[in-house]
């Protein structure tokens, strides 16, 4: 018994421990077919421990989408059992199957990556998720990138002729659409003289794509103005040529949420507002509008104005004169009543219609029976001893009617008593009073008058002519030029300094031997032109 306990003993003496490999077998390369250790003697070797690579296939199953389904492959050293998708952790994608065994050692599993993702797949094989006569593997990565997103409209814009899409990633710019597949509505601009906006669909002239952008092209006679609402659908009839470099296909934008376009142009089809609109009441039956023309024309000329006119005080208006079919700035309202008030708006109009309104401008026709308002400024001025001169200015309120004449009173006694002087037309706004006497005192005042009456009067002005007389400096300049053989033509200078009183006359002598012997040619001309005709 003893003999058994000691041969038993033996043999564990020479068992390597668990987990060691016995020293002189040979590992890796040199393990045998199937990962059997190899060695000389009747016992078998030992079985080596199993690796995992990891390798991923698309499945084609999206195509407008290629990176949205993959096979992943297992492909273990040795053959493995225990290997189950429990095991498998992935980040960016879902299992969508069950792991499928093709032989003993490879296995596949199909997975569907994350919506919209651009970025990195990591799939991991767990530690002893698979085993070889009792050897685990061990922890396996493998991470690889995707593109599951399709091309996303970051901004579109257009300007005048060129509509913009961009894109928020490179395009494939090896795939051109068509210009067809883009629909472009335009509504044009709306104006505060327009009835209703005109709205209308265009496909673009051209379409290129290059980098992230899209550029449509527009055609001359659809270029879009200033102000314009624009919108765009893209919607292909089949698989649609737009998508990125990996090529995911960019989504159709529908009627029903179409994509609103930024418009930076600057250009208006038509004219901006009218300016400086003004009314004035000028008699008891007419009302006078002025206007200065727009900054802008528009894309033609400005043929006529529309005048709009309200009774209410701007509540409603009404047209007065749709179109005046002329480039005047000026229009009077006629056939009114006495005491009236009215609103007005004017709105340029060009080959494509009617601009923005005006200011408002408010003007009341004349009441009857209304006189001017006085003439204001009115001054006095010595003009040597014997003359006066006076100037006034014409009353802002022409009062029921336009003005006809102006009536100018006179004083010798500081105002205590006045008599007329003159009447001058209402085009006139000056009057020289003359035949004084040296060292006279005057005062004076002004009336305007129209088809009802005089106004009050004016400020009072007065002046005192000069108190002596002096005679006047000399002309200069003076020169003789012969015409033919009976005519000689004189010319000078008037003097700067008239002395007391304003020229009257020349008086011009002559001499026939240039230097004595001087008689009058004319003793005094009686005029004040300076120039004479010796014939």
């Amino acid at each position: 018994m003893r003999n058994l306990v000691s041969f038993a003993l033996a043999c564990l003496i020479l068992l390597p421990a668990a987990g060691v490999r016995a020293e002189g077998f040979p590992v890796g390369d040199e393990a045998g077919p199937g990962g059997v250790v190899g060695g000389e003697g009747p016992e078998r070797g030992h079985v080596a421990k199993p690796t995992v690579t990891i390798d991923t296939v698309r499945s084609g199953q999206h195509p407008n989408r290629p990176d949205s389904t993959f096979v992943l492959k297992f492909t273990f050293s040795e053959d493995v059992t225990g290997f189950s998708s429990g095991s498998i952790r992935i980040t960016g994608a879902e299992k969508t199957s069950g792991l499928r065994e093709t032989s003993a050692s490879e296995y596949e599993l199909d997975i569907e990556t994350h919506a919209d993702l651009e970025g990195d797949i990591t799939v991991t094989v767990l530690a002893n998720a698979a085993e070889n006569d009792g050897d685990g593997n061990d922890e396996k990565t493998f991470s690889f990138t995707v593109d599951n997103k399709v091309p996303m409209l970051v901004r579109a814009t257009v300007d005048n002729r060129t509509l913009v899409l961009l894109y928020h990633e490179e395009l494939d710019e090896q795939e051109q659409p068509q210009v067809g597949d883009f629909d472009i509505k335009v509504t044009e601009e709306g104006t505060s003289s327009m009835a209703s906006s005109m709205a209308y669909s265009i496909n673009p002239e051209t379409v290129d794509v290059e980098d992230e952008e899209v550029t449509l092209t527009l055609s001359k006679d659809n270029a879009v103005q200033a102000g314009d609402e624009v919108t765009i659908t893209y919607d292909p009839p089949n698989v649609g040529a737009l998508r990125d470099e990996r090529g995911n296909h960019a989504s159709a934008i529908t009627l029903a949420d179409s994509q609103k376009v930024e418009n930076l142009s600057t250009e208006s089809r038509y004219p901006s507002a009218v300016r400086n609109l003004t009314a004035e009441g000028v008699s008891t039956t007419e009302i006078k509008l002025e206007w200065k023309k727009p900054e802008s024309e528009g894309t033609s000329e400005i043929s006529g104005y529309r005048i709009e006119v309200s009774t209410d005080g701007g509540t409603t208006w009404r047209f007065l004169v749709s179109d005046t079919d002329s480039p005047d700035t000026t229009y009077t309202h006629d056939n009114l009543t006495p005491d009236t008030t009215l609103h007005y708006q004017v709105s340029a109009i060009n080959g494509a219609g009617p601009g923005p309104r005006s200011n408002v401008a408010t003007a009341t026709t004349k009441r009857e029976g209304q006189v001017p308002d006085p003439p204001t400024s009115l001054t006095a001025t010595t003009d040597g001893a014997t003359a006066i001169n006076l100037e006034w200015t014409e009353p802002t309120d022409t009062g029921t009617s336009a003005i006809i004449n102006y009536k100018i009173e006179v004083s010798s006694d500081a105002g205590t008593n006045w008599s007329n002087l003159a009447t001058v037309d209402d085009e006139t706004t000056t009057h020289r009073h003359s035949g004084l006497q040296a060292g006279d005192a005057r005062h004076y005042r002004v009336f305007a008058i129209n088809t009802t009456g005089p106004s009050e009067p004016s400020n009072v002005a007065n002046a005192t002519t000069t108190t002596t007389t002096t005679a006047p400096a000399p002309p200069t300049g003076l020169t003789a030029t012969a015409q033919g053989q009976d005519q000689i033509d004189l010319s000078w200078t008037a003097p700067s300094d008239v002395g007391g009183s304003p020229i009257t006359g020349y008086k011009i002598e002559m001499s026939d031997d240039g230097t004595t012997g001087w008689t009058d040619l004319e003793a005094n001309t009686g005029l004040t032109a300076t120039t004479y005709s010796d014939n």
